[in-house]
């Protein structure tokens, strides 16, 4: 499994009604390209927006789809669509996901991190939150996947570091809360991450294969 996407706020004279706009757009891209499994664009209830209040999320079913999405003849517009409308952009493209057996749901919600890692805090710190969040993996049925580590996303500038969990919908991500290392998770992630900025998109709005 790939997450791509952006956090983003919309600028003060952009065109009325534009998310819905991209939505609809991306929502037929990912339709058309196979390999996508959804494309969610809309509001971003994250805590840790800041400003960003939208996002869009594409989930693939690896990272070679990204380039047959990028490459399918409507993409182009609904980027230049975001660059003319949008501001504070930033992009999030994971590496590949620790997944489990069975990763199928027609509803995810995708909760994403992104953050520059405190520099006097070791990476075995990363280390302990991947090795936790690939047991709630394990553990509970409705998460999905998890990605920690570098974030190789080409949009500029980009923030080094990202978190990523997907859940089968609001369900799959009270499992995760519910998992015995939550605590431990938040607390590591206290420690090493600075200048945070979540994205949060919970039910599809629009979705593809």
């Amino acid at each position: 499994m790939h997450v791509h996407g952006t956090a983003f706020g919309l600028a003060s004279d952009a065109e009325e009604g534009i998310v819905d706009t991209v939505a609809a757009l991306l929502g037929h891209v990912g339709s058309e390209t196979d390999g996508v499994r959804h494309v969610q664009v809309g509001p971003n209830p994250s805590k840790l927006a800041d400003g960003r209040d939208y996002g869009v999320v594409a989930l693939m079913d690896d990272e070679s789809v990204l380039e047959r999405y990028r490459a399918h003849p409507r993409h182009p517009e609904a980027g230049a669509l975001l660059r003319a409308n949008v501001e504070r952009g930033v992009g999030i493209d994971t590496g590949p996901m620790y997944t489990s057996e069975s990763t199928a749901t027609d509803r995810p919600r995708v909760h994403i991190t992104l953050f520059e890692p405190d520099q006097t805090v070791g990476p075995e710190v990363l280390e302990e939150v991947d090795t936790h969040l690939r047991a709630a993996v394990d553990d509970c049925p409705g998460v999905l996947g998890v990605y920690v580590g570098r974030n190789r996303t080409r949009h500029s500038p980009p923030v080094s570091e990202c978190v990523v969990i997907v859940t089968d919908g609001d369900q799959g991500f009270e499992e995760f809360q519910q998992h015995p290392q939550r605590a431990r998770i938040a607390e590591l992630m206290t420690a090493v991450v600075r200048q945070p900025i979540g994205l949060d998109l919970g039910q599809a709005q629009t979705s593809a294969g």
